[in-house]
């Protein structure tokens, strides 16, 4: 792991890019242990005396011998639901990072990325006067719509872009005209922005249930890929989506 954007698919579309000037996250490297485990020497046999026979009895007698232990059952392990064939959502070594500077949550009450553990989690960066963002939003509902009780959870990081949205007010007021029933963590401070090194309108990214990012792309489209690999997440779960169709919104 190291220093700079999580080396996953990144495919490009149409976004707007923010001024606001990245922060670099210094990502912690394990430590590698150099030298091989110490291994303890098999103490010596203790010598000990032979056993008197008698001579009316022969040792077989004497010595019994061990009965054969019965194998222990071996249970199968339980296989996989099936990941999506046409696409292999790549392995991560980014972990996400926490929200941070969140001055007020809607639609839901306070989250972190440690009690998501175990979800599939959609972040989608946006502020709801952009254009590019809101051509996003029927395919996020779509998801949401499908995915949201078996295990996907969607989480909208509101960072403005002009002074008003930073108003409460109006971000609620564009929470109900634009249907986003998700939740919605305003940043105002641009603080989450900076911990995920973003710097575009939209923005998602796809963390698994290991709280790994495994997929990320900038601006619209990718609607189709973005979901098969929401499906993969999921299987890895262990949830199964074979009988949830893909797509459904109209041009996706």
């Amino acid at each position: 792991m190291g220093t700079g954007r999580a080396s996953t698919q990144t495919t490009g579309g149409q976004g707007a890019e923010h001024p606001v000037e990245v922060q670099h996250v210094d990502s912690s490297i394990a430590p590698t242990v150099g030298s091989a485990p110490i291994i303890q020497p098999t103490p010596a046999s203790v010598a000990t005396q032979p056993v008197p026979v008698s001579t009316q009895e022969s040792a077989s007698t004497l010595v019994q011998p061990s009965p054969t232990p019965e194998p222990t059952p071996v249970q199968p392990t339980p296989e996989p639901f099936p990941l999506t064939p046409e696409i292999v959502t790549p392995p991560g070594d980014v972990e996400a990072p926490e929200f941070r500077g969140i001055v007020q949550w809607i639609n839901s009450d306070p989250l972190t990325m440690e009690e998501l553990r175990g979800k599939v989690v959609l972040i989608d960066f946006w502020t709801y006067s952009c254009i590019n963002c809101q051509r996003t939003l029927p395919y996020i509902r779509d998801w949401h719509d499908k995915y949201g009780e078996i295990g996907l959870v969607v989480v909208g990081v509101h960072a403005p872009e002009f002074q008003f949205e930073r108003k409460e007010e109006n971000v609620r007021q564009a929470v109900a005209d634009q249907d986003v029933t998700w939740a919605v963590a305003m940043d105002n401070g641009f603080q989450t922005w900076r911990s995920y090194q973003n710097r575009w309108w939209p923005h998602k990214f796809l963390i698994d249930e290991q709280g790994t990012i495994r997929f990320h792309h900038i601006g619209e489209g990718a609607y189709r890929e973005t979901e098969l690999h929401i499906r993969n997440l999921l299987a890895e779960a262990g949830v199964d989506v074979s009988g949830i169709q893909v797509g459904g919104v109209t041009g996706g």
